[in-house]
């Protein structure tokens, strides 16, 4: 595989194809790649590694490089480089209202490198952003209106001529790739955990103009298909489908969800419902080797992030569709990828850059 690497003002400098080792591991934005040493073409911490996976062009900064003696290696780790360059650009708070994602996203990189590329979510939704990095802005648009928000560089033989966030909706796509441990997956572990369920839930908002903290006693849903009743005068949101099966004895298992940002108690709803719905069934990660990975329900393409997956374990028998949460891609092999796929868990990007006035609980 071609690798090519570009100064900090994206221009090439040369073409390396000898890489020992090269693992892209997606959700994270971050590349591990091992050269054998070069003089003339040795790798430095600043330079962009550049390539191209499905017909997409990523590009990663280098942040460390650990050469290795007598054997001659440099071990590198690089970060792709939406995370520096939108964490350098600055925000200022501001609030959005009922507005699309092609209606907020290009105004928050103005003035970066940036810009919005293909787009087919077409919700609306609303936000408070917090000060801060433009990258954080972005992170936060794609939890308020459930998509994701993936990178794309544009090349040319000189250098990036372009640089694209696509978004598309929060729905793995399915591809009817069925794996099962005897035929096509290897090294297969299931981790059922049910230590963050809840199947109740409280909520607190920011403070009124009388200053009392905003809660849900205000709020009220009747029943539909997508959510389930909250009479008003009641401070918590029930699931009562989920507590019939994981309640305790029928008695709701309690948690929070606080954004001190949020000032209407119908948005506080809205939300409060958001975050029970992630954390009322318990959460189920697999982490495999998937074989022959271009021929597992494609005609020429291997399994992508986000995509779903019927995956049955056995000696249960259970068989369950679950999303690809994270993918260790191996760019020499692709036949060793290891999908890790379950309910979506916010990665360490988003983790590293959490706003600190939501919070989220359990009693």
């Amino acid at each position: 595989m071609e690798f090519v690497f570009l100064d900090a003002a994206d221009k090439r400098l040369f073409v390396r194809s000898d890489a020992e080792q090269a693992t892209w591991t997606t959700e994270e934005l971050s590349l591990h790649i091992l050269f054998p040493y070069q003089a003339d073409k040795a790798v430095t911490r600043g330079m962009r590694i550049a390539f191209q996976y499905l017909g997409a062009w990523q590009v990663f900064e280098v942040r460390k490089v650990i050469n290795y003696e007598p054997d001659h290696y440099q071990d590198i780790t690089a970060e792709h480089i939406v995370i520096s360059e939108l964490s350098d650009e600055h925000c200022n708070e501001q609030d959005i209202t009922d507005k699309t994602i092609a209606q907020t996203l290009p105004g928050i990189l103005s003035g970066s490198l940036w810009g919005i590329g293909t787009n087919t979510a077409a919700n609306v939704s609303s936000v408070s952003l917090s000060r801060g990095s433009v990258w954080q802005a972005v992170r936060q648009l794609e939890q308020n209106w459930n998509c994701y928000i993936t990178p794309r560089i544009a090349m040319s033989a000189t250098g990036i001529t372009g640089r694209y966030l696509d978004v598309a909706p929060a729905v793995g796509v399915w591809r009817g790739v069925h794996l099962s441990v005897d035929k096509n997956a290897a090294d297969m572990g299931v981790t059922i955990d049910d230590t963050e369920l809840i199947t109740a839930i409280y909520a607190y908002g920011g403070n009124d103009e009388d200053g009392n903290v905003i809660t849900l006693e205000k709020a009220s849903w009747a029943r539909t298909t997508d959510h389930p009743a909250k009479p008003a005068g009641q401070m918590y949101l029930l699931d009562p489908d989920a507590n019939a099966v994981y309640g305790r004895n029928g008695r709701p298992r309690y948690g929070f969800y606080q954004n001190t940002e949020i000032k209407d108690p119908q948005i506080l709803l809205e939300k409060a419902w958001e975050a029970l719905k992630k954390d009322s069934a318990p959460k189920i990660t697999i982490d495999c080797v998937v074989s022959d990975l271009y021929r597992l329900g494609y005609a020429d393409q291997p399994l992508r992030l986000h995509d779903t997956a019927m995956v049955e374990i056995r000696p249960t028998g259970n068989v369950y569709q679950l999303e690809i949460i994270q993918l260790q891609i191996d760019l020499l092999d692709p036949t060793v990828t290891r999908p890790t796929i379950g309910a979506y868990i916010p990665n360490i990007v988003y983790i590293s850059k959490a706003i600190e006035t939501e919070t989220v609980s359990r009693g």
